[in-house]
């Protein structure tokens, strides 16, 4: 059978047919191959090239009407989050003269492409004949998570899950308190508290000192980028919120006198003055949450001061951010 004869449009499938995509979530993605790749300025994609990224595969036709459909939704999704390390990669056994012409040219593909004659990659991820198009959605770690289309929700907390998941190794017990305080998400705490250990006389301290610091300041890169793109559509509430927890989570780095810097640009606008009591009992929340962190022990004031938020500031767009941090320091 022709390989595209594989492909069966989703629309036009019999119901009872079995889609026979693998059952591939928790295991590593299978090896990315292509004769030819489109949009990729000269990068070949694999699955070592990708490791830290999050990425989404998929398998397309040009006459497949739900797969012309998805083209420039997945473009504006690979976009949005290139930069912050998504990509979104389709794959297809049609030539790449056909694949540049429908997909590129007519209906403004930005998306990698990968053309695929044989199937070798198809081949991987599936067994039989299958419904399209389907998608297998791969996180930083090279495990595949699920075989849903990603939405930008999604996208986002995997692309966050990088460094919300702590501190990626076993550290020193002198690093208990930047630990504890990355565990917090008060970044900068922890940064500056490993400054102290980074010349310690033990090799090992000095090492996961450097370590935190490092994994801070990648935190930080990565997150100010997300804010660059965010704050180009983000309501005036929702930025100066997003700077002010930005602010106070890296507190002492360069990247907080950014975020204030950019906080003071929106501060004048309407939406943000009548908010005024709020937006300053939320920020007295976030300082007693910083100078809180490493010491569990004052969990219990900081969770308070955010609650008197929420009860006093019920329509303010800041109540639902002390609602969020309330909900963040239960689950620890």
């Amino acid at each position: 059978m022709a390989a595209m004869l594989r492909l069966l449009p989703v629309l036009f499938a019999p119901l009872l047919l079995p889609a026979d995509w693998r059952n591939l979530d928790g295991k590593p993605c299978p090896k990315l191959e292509a004769e030819e790749w489109l949009n990729t300025g000269g990068v070949t994609p694999s699955v070592e090239t990708l490791k830290d990224h999050v990425y989404a595969v998929s398998f397309f036709t040009t006459t497949e009407p739900a797969c012309l459909a998805r083209i420039e939704r997945l473009s504006r999704l690979h976009d949005a989050y290139f930069s912050l390390g998504f990509r979104m990669i389709v794959f297809s056994s049609e030539p790449a003269a056909r694949l540049r012409s429908e997909f590129v040219e007519r209906r403004g593909a930005t998306f990698w492409i990968g053309c695929d004659p044989k199937d070798r990659t198809l081949g991987r991820f599936s067994d039989g004949e299958i419904l399209i198009p389907h998608f297998f959605t791969v996180g930083a770690d090279g495990v595949i998570v699920d075989d849903e289309e990603p939405s930008p929700s999604w996208v986002e907390e995997l692309l966050f899950k990088r460094f919300d998941e702590g501190l990626g190794r076993k550290l020193h017990a002198k690093l208990a308190k930047a630990e504890l305080a990355y565990e917090g998400a008060c970044y900068g705490a922890a940064w500056k508290k490993a400054k102290k250990l980074q010349k310690d006389k033990d090799a090992t301290v000095a090492a996961d000192a450097d370590h935190v610091r490092e994994r801070v300041e990648a935190f930080a890169a990565f997150y100010r980028t997300f804010l660059e793109v965010k704050l180009r559509n983000a309501s005036s509430a929702g930025a100066y919120g997003d700077l002010l927890v930005f602010q106070y989570r890296f507190e002492g780095m360069d990247e907080a006198k950014w975020a204030a810097s950019e906080r003071k640009k929106i501060a004048s606008k309407e939406t943000i003055k009548n908010e005024k009591k709020a937006w300053k009992a939320f920020e007295d929340a976030l300082k007693k949450e910083a100078k809180a962190a490493g010491d569990e022990s004052r969990r219990a004031g900081v969770l308070e001061a955010y609650r008197e938020v929420s009860a006093e500031h019920t329509r303010a767009y800041a109540s639902a951010l002390a609602d969020e941090a309330i909900e963040r320091l239960r689950k620890r």
